[in-house]
């Protein structure tokens, strides 16, 4: 089987021979590992060298505050002012 997306984002996934062929060719590939050598971080346009989970959990943080912002930011409609 094999997926054909347009951007694949691998957490902690080191990029066996076989998992490399499965993804296809993403447009954009986003890789986050500990280890800078392995398969997967050379396939990546973008690589972060970090620990998986602590990176989820800080973008986890991130978009969260992010959207806490932006409905900060929204605009009220008529019906929520009276």
């Amino acid at each position: 089987m094999e997926i054909d997306p347009d951007l694949y984002v691998a957490v902690g996934i080191s990029g066996a021979v076989q998992h490399l062929m499965g993804i296809g060719n993403p447009r954009h590939v986003i890789a986050v590992n500990t280890d800078a050598s392995c398969p997967m971080m050379n396939r990546a346009n973008l690589a972060l060298v970090t620990d998986g989970p602590e990176f989820v959990s800080e973008l986890h943080k991130a978009v969260n505050a992010a959207i806490r912002a932006a409905g900060d930011a929204a605009p009220t409609s008529e019906a929520e002012d009276q």
